[in-house]
């Protein structure tokens, strides 16, 4: 890894091929890099892509997130009162920082 992150044209050529590979053999339908330190070859993999005939998107997580969450705001939408009520979270807060482990938590 560390070769690849000193090297930002082996790195493009890799992911490149790797998504080329998942496509074709696995049948893949997109690309999601999985760090955000990937972000600065987004277009570049995207542009390779589609010069092999593959036009399939290329998502950044950390680009996804955020316009996921500009999203959930212009909408007035939120998270679930039901999944994520407050009297839990209240709860799990209390017992986590009262356990033993306290520290591990922080």
């Amino acid at each position: 890894m560390a070769v690849l992150h000193d090297n930002e044209e082996m790195l493009k050529e890799k992911t490149i091929e790797a998504a080329v590979k998942a496509v074709r053999e696995d049948g893949a339908h997109a690309v999601i890099f999985g760090c955000t330190c990937m972000c600065t070859v987004q277009e570049a993999v995207a542009e390779g892509l589609k010069k092999q005939g593959i036009d399939i998107p290329v998502i950044e997580p950390y680009r996804a997130a955020l316009y996921d969450a500009i999203a959930c705001v212009l909408q007035g939408v939120s998270h679930s009162k039901y999944a994520y009520c407050l009297h839990f979270t209240i709860s799990l807060v209390y017992l986590v920082h009262r356990g033993p482990y306290s520290v591990i938590f922080y």
